[in-house]
């Protein structure tokens, strides 16, 4: 199984960190009497649970990685609005002041904006182009009445556009590999835990109270030989 793409359990992540949790508080007083049966339970073992552990929590999980896509998104959403809102009021003043012209009129290409509308590279694209061309037919525009605040506008929208949408590319990348070391670490607390688990069933065979207190939710405790001799070894 690649710990790049799945969980190898099936218990919730809050379920597997929760119960690390508590190992991680209580484990070093129980560390000299683990190692003395179970050598390969040691301090080095706990060092890397404890590290396993900090950054599962650290990477947030998916809820907080989707969370700041959705942001992303949403400012995405926003700047398109802004692009809608601008071509809307450029439309009159092109109108305007090519009313005679509509040959010049067209070379603003409005009539394209709505087939473009909702494909993000081309509607960029789109933005770029029209902003060259407020910019190279700015006095005519102005002389009809459009304000120079909003002809310059165009540009910075168009800039916020492509930023908008080149942060949200990232983002998902970058969910993409917050995901992935998340995985990577729960996946490796689950191996740490199971071998604990199976540790602390031999090591507290007299004590039920502390092999029930390493044994990790939903464990599935009928392995086979092979598997067990598996989760002992050092990593």
């Amino acid at each position: 199984m690649n710990p790049l793409e799945s969980r190898k359990y099936r218990m919730s992540d809050a379920i597997l960190l929760a119960h690390v949790g508590k190992v991680v508080q209580q484990i070093p007083e129980d560390l000299e009497t683990l190692e003395e049966m179970i050598p390969v339970i040691n301090s080095q073992f706990v060092t890397h649970l404890s590290e396993d552990y900090l950054t599962a929590l650290r990477e947030g999980g998916d809820d907080v990685a989707s969370g700041e896509l959705g942001q992303h998104t949403q400012n995405l959403l926003e700047a398109i609005d802004d692009t809608k809102r601008q071509v809307k009021k450029l439309r009159f003043w092109i109108n305007e002041a090519f009313a005679n012209d509509p040959a010049r009129a067209r070379s603003f290409q409005l009539h394209r904006f709505w087939k473009v509308a909702n494909s993000q590279p081309e509607l960029i694209r789109f933005m770029n182009a029209l902003a060259t061309q407020v910019q190279a037919n700015k006095p005519e525009l102005m002389a009809a009445g459009a304000q120079e605040a909003l002809l310059d506008s165009t540009s910075i929208i168009a800039e916020r556009l492509a930023e908008a949408d080149a942060i949200q590319e990232s983002s998902k990348g970058g969910r993409v590999q917050a995901t992935q070391a998340r995985i990577i670490a729960l996946n490796s607390l689950y191996d740490r835990c199971v071998k604990l688990s199976r540790a602390a069933q031999i090591v507290f065979e007299d004590s039920p109270a502390g092999a029930r207190f390493y044994q990790l939710p939903q464990y599935e405790p009928d392995a086979t030989d092979v598997e067990e001799e598996a989760a002992l070894e050092t990593h």
